[in-house]
């Protein structure tokens, strides 16, 4: 094949409308494309690359998840129909159509998007309460919730959904997190789980995702907010003294406005060594370097309750 034949990720994206950005998402967590790497490390794509991403653009603006688009197109092992009845009354009936885990999986990610698409937040928060109580916390949040939150995002990126629908499904998963929490009663003696944003973060799903595990497991939480002012958090850590400390850095928006972050942050668990000082979110794992003494980088929620089970 000439080299004319290959296009590189910007000629893709002007053939497809999609963003370089999300391309790459597509490739790295559904298997949506395999471009070619050259020796420099580029991507370089072929025509059959660029009608494929277009067919997943038409299966997505029909209905489909990306999930369920690539699995689709990958030989036809598109596993469930998407379901015509999408109400979570019928949701035991439609569910006991499928056999396996990855189409009850597809069913309840398609569910999910109808609601979303027509804005209903009672449906989404219906539909995730269901799959919570049957499931549990971990597949909910494996198998839909943050699959569901990444693409919620990419379609809004996509034009394929409009803001309001983006807005209103992101905030329904929030206050489905938030209630399920705020419903336990721990013991006033129980230890506190302390989460927050860092200054500058505004993305707190997986911090209320935290929480509910926390709860779960006996502690008391509380949540301090996004964004929140750069002395709030050691304000409330003196106030609260929280066992626990979780922080989330999803974006290096916040390192760019305070290069000396996680020197600061150190300093701070320095100051309260009763208290465990945790920081997750891709914005971490991209800048934290993890040398320091009392602050600790997480990679994931098993890992961080698996470290504060040993501690």
């Amino acid at each position: 094949m000439e080299q004319r034949d290959w296009y590189g990720i910007r000629q893709v994206a002007q053939l497809t409308g999609l963003s370089t950005q999300l391309i790459r998402k597509w490739e790295e967590r559904y298997g949506a494309v395999a471009p070619r790497r050259m020796e420099n490390g580029y991507r370089v794509y072929n025509a059959k690359d660029v009608m494929r991403l277009k067919q997943l653009q038409k299966l997505i603006s029909e209905g489909f998840s990306i999930r369920n688009a690539v699995l689709y197109l990958d030989e036809n092992k598109f596993e469930a129909e998407i379901v015509t009845d999408r109400s979570p009354d019928n949701l035991q009936e439609n569910t006991s159509l499928y056999t396996t885990k990855q189409t009850q999986i597809s069913q309840f990610m398609d569910m999910l998007f109808a609601f979303g698409e027509r804005g209903d937040s009672s449906g989404i928060q219906d539909l995730l309460q269901k799959v919570y109580s049957q499931y549990g916390l971990e597949f909910l949040s494996e198998n839909l919730l943050i699959p569901f939150l990444h693409e919620v995002g990419e379609r809004w990126e996509m034009r394929v959904w409009d803001e309001f629908q983006e807005h209103i499904s992101s905030l329904a998963v929030r206050d489905f997190l938030i209630r399920q929490y705020s419903s336990f009663l721990a013991p006033q003696d129980a230890p506190l789980f302390l989460a927050a944003c860092i200054p500058g973060e505004r993305h707190e799903i997986m911090l209320h995702i935290a929480m509910l595990e926390a709860a779960i497991r006996g502690f008391k939480t509380a949540f301090l907010g996004i964004s929140p002012a750069p002395n709030a958090l050691e304000d409330a850590v003196e106030s609260l003294r929280p066992k626990i400390v979780v922080l989330a850095m999803t974006t290096s928006a916040p390192i760019d406005e305070n290069p000396m972050l996680f020197s600061d942050l150190e300093q701070l668990a320095s100051r309260y060594r009763q208290t465990h000082f945790y920081i997750g979110g891709r914005g971490a794992r991209m800048h934290f370097k993890g040398t320091g003494k009392w602050l600790r980088f997480s990679d994931s929620l098993d890992s961080l309750f698996r470290d504060i089970e040993h501690r």
